[in-house]
């Protein structure tokens, strides 16, 4: 009996050079790609950037990520990729490619295994950001009459060390922001798959597809990121390339526009332990001769450090202080000024002193219960030196959430710069209930700012009681 999947199986090993084996599987047929844009990538880099660069990807609208590592051991590489592996809709797919250096063949592996699934694939190393100017998403920069396009090409822009003697912790682009005032002539493609010719890059070892496919196909419709035809770019390069990038403006139209930003150079010692080599690579493909001095090296690659540029910077905070935005607590931005400072209050009901139970509602300790508690008087009050005189910009009152929360629910708050003359900044006189640390405190703010180094606090009326959790004023040196 002849065994059909013997055949099958046959067939597809047979035509692992010539299409994906997804098309196979459908009739011949490009089934409807899963993801619009996506990113491929190949490292064994032994950071923990991945995790930063997958995440500005998907935030500009990459939806997947191929990615193959070639580490000795991969299991650390791919602790970092654990989050975005265990989803219901994981964001990477992973594979460890035990051939060190052969990016021809990985890329060859993902496309007959995943080409199928993808619209346009880009490839991008660990140390590249695609930095979108005119768009937020990349797919608001590929508009839909981009649906003839086969291949869009980006320039990439070359980051410097930003002065840095050795490489700092943290996130790429929060500490390099200093750039080349030009482009680089080197690019990175990307391509529909359904373009890709992909017969011809298999027989073809190379890893020119990493910025070029028209060695392989010249009738592929190619554009850069102004729109312009390239079929020419590429020939007699790089010659063709700097003269086309040096007419009509092209480099700063184009890093108005978008680039890939290359960020190669981590810092001077780097740079310095290069001074052994009578050439530098800076980058796979492109070899600079450089100066044999440590110093001249120095000042020549500053070239790189010519324009500050901290457009993606800006782009990343925004992207991190969203975490502000899942605070159990009222968000400022202005300084605490009222850890344990000097407080005072009309009596206590506890065995201490009136100054000791004061102090408790600036000891910075959030407990839902009331921490100072006054005697039942007439208009009690409580009162908090600052040490000198301040802008303030908003007072926190944490309440007790354990019994009695309406004693403290009306009351008036003074400022004083001198303990003598108070101005009254606040007044609430609803009966309206306030919480603390379940993220309801009452908040006063005032973007103008009150200058006072007094701040006192005052429950008007007869048999009232301060009984408070915490108390906490924020804001700025005043200005001279």
């Amino acid at each position: 009996m002849v065994d059909i999947r013997n055949i099958i199986k046959e067939r597809e090993l047979l035509l692992y050079s010539h299409i994906p084996v997804g098309v196979f599987r459908n009739s011949g047929e490009w089934p409807e790609p899963e993801h619009q844009h996506s990113l491929f990538l190949y490292t064994n880099d032994t950071s923990e950037r991945i995790i930063e660069w997958i995440t500005y990807h998907h935030r500009i609208g990459f939806s997947h990520f191929y990615i193959y590592s070639y580490h000795d051991d991969p299991t650390y590489f791919y602790q970092q990729l654990l989050p975005f592996l265990n989803s219901g809709s994981p964001l990477v797919t992973y594979y460890h490619y035990a051939d060190p250096g052969n990016a021809h063949q990985a890329f060859c592996h993902f496309f007959r295994n995943h080409g199928n699934e993808t619209k346009w694939i880009l490839w991008l190393n660990i140390d590249e950001f695609l930095c979108l100017k005119t768009a937020d998403t990349i797919r608001e920069f590929s508009p839909s009459d981009h649906q003839e396009i086969d291949v869009v090409y980006f320039n990439l822009c070359h980051y410097g060390h930003s002065y840095f003697e050795s490489a700092p912790e943290g996130d790429i682009l929060l500490n390099y922001t200093f750039r080349a005032n030009k482009l680089a002539s080197l690019t990175r493609v990307m391509i529909q798959t359904q373009s890709l010719p992909y017969g011809k890059l298999f027989h073809h070892f190379s890893t020119d597809f990493q910025y070029s496919y028209e060695y392989l196909d010249a009738e592929l419709n190619s554009i850069n990121v102004l729109g312009d035809d390239l079929s020419l770019y590429f020939t007699d390069y790089p010659l063709n390339a700097e003269s086309y990038l040096n007419q009509k403006d092209h480099h700063s139209k184009i890093i108005d526009t978008a680039y890939i930003a290359h960020f190669g150079l981590p810092s001077i010692m780097f740079i310095e332990n290069q001074n052994n080599n009578e050439q530098f690579t800076y980058y796979g493909g492109q070899t600079y001769s450089i100066p044999y001095q440590a110093e001249d090296m120095i000042q020549y690659f500053d070239q790189f450090n010519e324009v500050e540029d901290s457009f993606l910077y800006e782009l990343w905070i925004e992207q991190i202080v969203t975490a502000w935005n899942h605070s159990v607590f009222p968000v400022n931005f202005w300084h605490l000024l009222s850890s344990n400072k000097p407080s005072i209050q009309s009596s206590t009901a506890h065995e201490c002193s009136v100054e000791d139970d004061a102090k408790k509602l600036v000891n910075g300790l959030l407990l839902g219960t009331a921490q100072n508690l006054t005697k039942i008087e007439d208009n009690p009050w409580w009162q908090i030196d600052l040490k000198e005189i301040f802008l303030i910009h908003e007072i926190q009152l944490f309440n007790r959430l354990d019994q009695n929360i309406q004693a403290s629910c009306l009351f008036e708050i003074f400022s004083s710069t001198n303990g003598h003359i108070w101005q009254c900044i606040a007044r609430k006189t609803n009966p309206e209930l306030f919480g603390g640390m379940d993220g309801t405190p009452y908040v006063w703010t005032s973007e103008k700012g009150v200058s006072g180094r007094f701040i006192k606090l005052v429950i008007p009326g007869n048999n009232k009681q301060i009984g408070l959790d915490q108390i906490q004023i924020f804001g700025k040196t005043l200005q001279n």
